[in-house]
């Protein structure tokens, strides 16, 4: 597999990756493989305001005594919407 390698990054995070490794007893390297793992597993949710009707829904699901509180939560996102146009 092909390298990657990030230049100039800032004198913070470095210290602050390298500090991080090594308090875990492993070399740069194996951090930001497993910092890379780890957010790259994250569950990738739309960012798009348009979209929150759908994360919603997705989050908590649809249950027939919900439709009063979804009611309200589609007028809340249609006004959004309005609101970027």
């Amino acid at each position: 597999m092909p390298g990657v390698t990030i230049n100039d990054i800032d004198d913070e995070p470095e210290a602050r990756l390298r500090t991080r490794a090594s308090l875990r007893g492993r070399s740069m390297q194996d951090e930001v493989h497993d910092i890379l793992r780890a957010a790259l597993s994250e569950d990738e949710t739309p960012r798009d305001p348009r979209n929150l009707l759908d994360v919603i829904r997705s989050r908590v699901g649809f249950r027939a005594q919900s439709r009063d509180r979804l009611s309200k939560v589609e007028k809340l996102v249609s006004q959004s919407k309005s609101s970027m146009r």
